[in-house]
This record gives C-alpha cells, sequence and structure tokens, in this order.
C-alpha cells in the first residue's frame, strides 16, 4: 500500500516542479520577448503583433489534432515530446534574423505550446487520480505564479544590460526551462504510451469475452428453463401451439367426446 500511494505523490511533485520552470520560462519571455523582437530582430510593432496573432490562431486550430496525438502514444510521452519540441523552437527564435525566419519558427513553436496545458491537465488525471486531480491542478497553478513572476523579475536584469546577447539571453533561459521540464517529466516515467495502450485493449477484450461468455451462458439456461417450465410446470408461459397441433389436438377430443 506504501508503494502504491508513494508513485502518485513522488508524481504529483514533480508535475509541480516542471510547471514551476515551466512558468518561469514563461515569465522570461513573456517580458522580454516584445524588447528582443524590436530592438535585436529590429522588427516592426505591427509585425510583432501579426505574427503572434497567427501564431495563436495556428496554435488554437491545431490543438485537437495533436492532442488525438496523446490518445495513440499517451498523453505523460506527448507532454514530454512537447517539452523538448518547444526547446527547439525556442533555440530557433533566439537566433532570427527577419520578418520571415520570425514567422517559420512562431508558427512551429504555436504547433506545440497551446496544446501543453490540456495535455498537463490529461497527464495529472492519468497519474493521480480524481480525487488527487483539483488539489495537484490548484497547487499547479499557484506554482505557476510564482514562476511566471521569478521569470520577469530575471528579464529586468537583461534589460539593465540592454545588449543584443542579454536580450538572446532571456529566450534561451525560456529554452533552456523546457529542457529542464522536460528531462524531470522524462524522469518520472509518466503512466501512458504502449503500457497504456495495451492494457486498454486487454480491458476491452477481455471485456468482449466475458460478453459473448456470458451471453451464451445466459441463453443457454434461459433456454433449458424455459423448456422445462413449459413441459413440467403450470406456472411458466403457455406454450405456442403450430396450427395444425392446435387442429389435431381438437380432432382427438372431439373422437374421445364421441
Amino acid at each position: 500500500m506504501t508503494d502504491r500511494n508513494a508513485r502518485p505523490e513522488r508524481i504529483t511533485r514533480g508535475l509541480i516542479a516542471s510547471s514551476f520552470i515551466d512558468s518561469m520560462g514563461n515569465g522570461l519571455f513573456l517580458a522580454g520577448s516584445v524588447l528582443y523582437l524590436t530592438r535585436v530582430v529590429d522588427l516592426s510593432n505591427a509585425q510583432v503583433t501579426f505574427g503572434l496573432t497567427v501564431a495563436g490562431l495556428i496554435g488554437f486550430l491545431t490543438t485537437v489534432p495533436v492532442s488525438m496525438i496523446g490518445d495513440r502514444i499517451g498523453a505523460g510521452r506527448l507532454l514530454v515530446i512537447l517539452q523538448f519540441w518547444r526547446l527547439a523552437g525556442f533555440v530557433g527564435y533566439a537566433f532570427v534574423g527577419g520578418f520571415a525566419q520570425f514567422m517559420v519558427v512562431v508558427a512551429f513553436i504555436a504547433l506545440g505550446d497551446r496544446v501543453a496545458q490540456p495535455v498537463l491537465q490529461t497527464v495529472v488525471g492519468e497519474a493521480v487520480g480524481d480525487e488527487r486531480r483539483v488539489r495537484t491542478m490548484a497547487w499547479i497553478r499557484s506554482t505557476r505564479n510564482a514562476g511566471l513572476t521569478a521569470g520577469a523579475l530575471l528579464t529586468s536584469l537583461a534589460v539593465t544590460a540592454d545588449t543584443p546577447w542579454s536580450y538572446r539571453a532571456v529566450i534561451l533561459g525560456d529554452a533552456a526551462t523546457f529542457l529542464a521540464s522536460g528531462l524531470l517529466l522524462w524522469g518520472l516515467r509518466l503512466p501512458g504510451g504502449r503500457a497504456a495502450k495495451d492494457g486498454r485493449t486487454k480491458g476491452k477484450t477481455e471485456g468482449q469475452t466475458d460478453g459473448r461468455t456470458k451471453g451464451r451462458t445466459d441463453g443457454s439456461t434461459k433456454g433449458r428453463t424455459d423448456g422445462q417450465t413449459d413441459v413440467g410446470s403450470a406456472k411458466g408461459p403457455a406454450p405456442r401451439l403450430r396450427p395444425w397441433t392446435l387442429l389435431r389436438s381438437l380432432a382427438g377430443n372431439a373422437a374421445t367426446s364421441s
């Protein structure tokens, strides 16, 4: 019993720590990305707004298709992949050289960014169960707020330095948080993936087998019981007589009477 309870507690602590690291990177990015794009990449405010709007639309449209991948490989495995996906995206973000590259990079990041939160909620439900899910998500939200604040404070150091590499360091710092978060999640060995799929398949197969066996058993038993009841029990349902059987019976009764 102790070992069974220890694993959900360990996963809960790991998910909370991973969310704090992730959100600290988000705080870095939110506080410093616009300054990086306008001062280092030399994009206009209109270009930045357009690119982020397109990225948001891509993220919205791809949330369901990407989350469906989790149904095949497991939500836990998908969450780890999304962390490394965003790691690669933000490394590229730190070295964009113009508007076209900026659009490509933000579209790449958007594919794995917006869906990450719903996938995390699914992972929490699978890992800790429904009873602990609400409490765990409350802890995650609290630590995310703290992480965002910590990230924003760190960005102030880059703003004070005000050099191209100080702003790039903000973006690379965000990428580093995805690396740390992904490695932490990978080490937790979250439930899901092939084992979960095999378990669902096994359960479905066993359920179908049990259902067919039960159906045959119930049908056979019911058939024997109904037959015995029709023949030997006055309390059973009236027998269904065919027309010629009924005529033969009436003829026999008439002959007996005469």
